[in-house]
């Protein structure tokens, strides 16, 4: 396999890591958050939300090292636009359907380039795109509820997906998703239990709608296989998504509603540690990523969910050693 994609990752994971380190030192600039009351996940103090690091630095890199073809353009113009929907929402908080609303040209940005979406007609196509688009960017945002846990899944997922499309020959579209897996994986050092940093809706709505703009160009060779490999690529934020939709659901409550129903969650009140809920679901999500790099034929892949994994465990138990100190 070529060298340049993983040169690019690493490259990507470095310096986000250094940046990660000096918004650490510049704390007063940035936003900082307490631990909920309801979230006992997060224990280790206030938080900096800076998820714009991870995006900004892979944007750039991306923009550095690819091919401006319209379709990456508007693939990574559609990142940066959800980037500034989350920010804004993280300093103002906006409403539910506020939010959305304000995601909706974003994602039509990107699907308006890729309008094929299995042969259907183009309004009902791009209907069940933003359908998509919706689900998988909200998916990855709903499971920000824990340390490591948002960036270890999209590390794990875009991975993947680099793998996949690099097999596939589109090498453009796989480096950016290795690219944003770097930038995971760099964000994931500082983000692990018990993280300083955390991604907030800026670093979340894009890691989620580059993942919902790339998995569907998994099923161009073969829908019949592409579908499910997409699905277990995507099984972490669909099963996440599932399981607070229903629990609220049965509470009388609708399913954008914030809610302490998350499966992090649930796995704590079980006797479970935060660090161990998380390890649990980005294991197990790691296992559905590994079936489908060998289901899709990307054995060059089939260990980087095992990385990603490791890296979280080293980075998570180093830290707590060093608080314990």
């Amino acid at each position: 396999m070529d060298a340049r994609p993983w040169m690019l990752l690493v490259l990507t994971a470095g310096l986000t890591a250094a940046a990660c380190a000096v918004v650490l030192r510049a704390r007063t600039t940035w936003r900082q958050v307490g631990p909920p009351r309801d979230n006992p996940c997060h224990r280790s103090g206030r938080k900096l939300v800076a998820g714009l690091v991870p995006v900004s630095i892979a944007t750039l890199v991306c923009l550095l090292s690819v091919g401006l073809a319209l379709e990456t353009v508007a693939l990574l113009g559609s990142v940066a636009g959800l980037a500034l929907v989350g920010h804004l929402d993280d300093r103002t908080a906006y409403t539910a359907g506020g939010k959305l609303v304000a995601q909706l040209p974003f994602f039509l940005l990107s699907l308006l380039v890729q309008p094929g979406w299995g042969g259907m007609a183009f309004v009902p196509g791009l209907m069940v795109g933003l359908a998509f688009a919706i689900v998988i960017t909200n998916g990855m945002n709903v499971l920000d509820v824990a340390d490591g846990l948002a960036p270890g899944v999209s590390a794990v997922t875009l991975g993947a997906l680099g793998f996949i499309l690099l097999a596939q020959g589109k090498e453009d579209q796989a480096v950016v998703a290795l690219v944003f897996a770097g930038g995971a994986c760099g964000f994931l050092l500082f983000n692990a239990a018990p993280g300083r940093l955390i991604l907030g809706d800026a670093g979340c709505l894009p890691l989620g709608g580059l993942t919902a703009a790339l998995v569907p160009q998994i099923l161009d060779d073969d829908v019949a296989l592409g579908l499910p490999v997409a699905a277990l690529l995507l099984s972490a934020p669909l099963f996440e998504v599932s399981w607070v939709s229903v629990r609220r659901l049965q509470r009388g409550l609708p399913p954008w509603v914030a809610s302490p129903h998350h499966l992090a969650y649930w796995l704590v009140s079980r006797g479970m540690t935060g660090a161990q809920a998380v390890g649990l679901i980005v294991a197990g999500h790691a296992l559905a990523v590994t079936l489908a790099l060998w289901l899709a034929g990307a054995g060059a892949g089939t260990f980087w969910a095992v990385l990603v994994v490791s890296v979280l465990a080293i980075a998570s138990w180093t830290k707590s050693r060093w608080l314990a100190a």
